[in-house]
């Protein structure tokens, strides 16, 4: 990644290096990268969490937290730190997550919960398992980001 931005700052034609991407690059881990790479190349990825609801309390609370295969299909070293990796590429600016907008084809989801890492947790009768779907994607940083130190 070092060596594309610093082929880019030394080409005058290229206009979208950032000088705040040399300090974005000493903060990300091998697995993030692995990760940027895979979100360069999809634009919207999946990712779900459960959630249960108590019948005679009003209240709800995180059963898992959020789960995409992502990680998994790239090979990093701790695929189970996804929600940490997600935390850190949002927090520098890179990535977009969206609570509260999913993709409409539920097969996404569905493969998402055939994953053997996928928890898989029941309803009782005091309680109910809520799905929570959700989306992220590349910033317009991030594809910048991408489109100089990846190419």
């Amino acid at each position: 990644m070092f060596t594309n931005l610093l082929g880019a700052s030394m080409n005058c034609e290229v206009i979208d290096e950032h000088p705040a991407f040399v300090e974005i690059i000493k903060q990300l881990t091998s697995d993030e990268c692995k990760m940027l790479k895979a979100l360069y190349k999809n634009n919207i990825l999946p990712m779900m969490k459960l959630r249960i609801k108590l019948d005679k309390e009003e209240g709800e609370g995180d059963v898992t937290p959020y789960f995409s295969d992502l990680c998994y299909v790239v090979g990093c070293h701790y695929p189970q730190k996804f929600p940490e990796y997600l935390d850190n590429l949002h927090r520098l600016g890179l990535v977009e997550v969206d609570y509260d907008r999913y993709l409409t084809n539920n097969q996404y989801y569905e493969k998402l919960k055939e994953h053997k890492a996928f928890v898989n947790v029941v309803s009782t009768e005091t309680s109910t398992i809520i799905e929570k779907k959700s989306i992220y994607k590349l910033s317009e940083m991030g594809k910048k980001f991408c489109s100089i130190c990846l190419e």
